[in-house]
């Protein structure tokens, strides 16, 4: 197989491009005493003493991605970002809500226009969540698949999808052509 943008044969799949420039390394740091572990012989016979005692221990996982993996990389999900700007809309809209009724100090007017407030929020919360799962349902499976069979060319960075022998009418005598359809 080659590239079909330079001709190149330097071509692997999209998936392992990705995989093969991309290294984590997992880091345990611990501070202070961790563990106590010893044995003792006394009156009273063998003493195993075993314990931890203070410290802390934190585990990192560090993650470093070459340029050429970064260009491989498999399509993202709409996620918790999406998520995250509705219910930072909808925290804003109560306290705008909150500080115009408290302003102007209006029982009906507070409540009005904490309702109507929370209520926007909370449909710009709900309307980001819809849109982030349609996408993730839809989009985001479709870009999955195509990725999946795409290939990278290591000499050009050119992404493209090989046409299988199967997709080609003339190798498939009989086949109609999706123009024919």
């Amino acid at each position: 197989m080659s590239c079909p943008a330079c001709g190149s044969d330097r071509v692997q799949k999209t998936s392992m491009a990705y995989e093969s420039g991309v290294t984590r390394t997992s880091i345990t740091s611990r501070s202070g005493p961790q563990s106590i572990l010893g044995s003792s012989y006394g009156p009273g016979g063998v003493t195993i003493m075993s314990g931890s005692v203070g410290g802390t221990t934190t585990d990192t996982t560090e993650v470093s991605i070459t340029d050429f993996a970064k260009r491989a990389a498999p399509p993202d999900k709409l996620g918790s970002g999406c998520v995250g700007v509705g219910i930072l809309t909808f925290i804003v809209s109560t306290g705008v809500g909150l500080y115009g009724g408290a302003k102007f100090n209006n029982n009906e007017l507070t409540g009005g226009l904490w309702m109507a407030t929370v209520f926007v929020g909370f449909l710009v919360l709900v309307f980001l969540a819809i849109r982030a799962f349609r996408y993730n349902r839809t989009v985001f499976l479709r870009l999955r698949d195509a990725w999946n069979r795409s290939w990278i060319c290591a000499a050009c960075g050119n992404i493209f999808e090989p046409e299988s022998a199967h997709d080609r009418p003339e190798s498939a005598p009989g086949r109609l052509a999706a123009s024919d359809y």
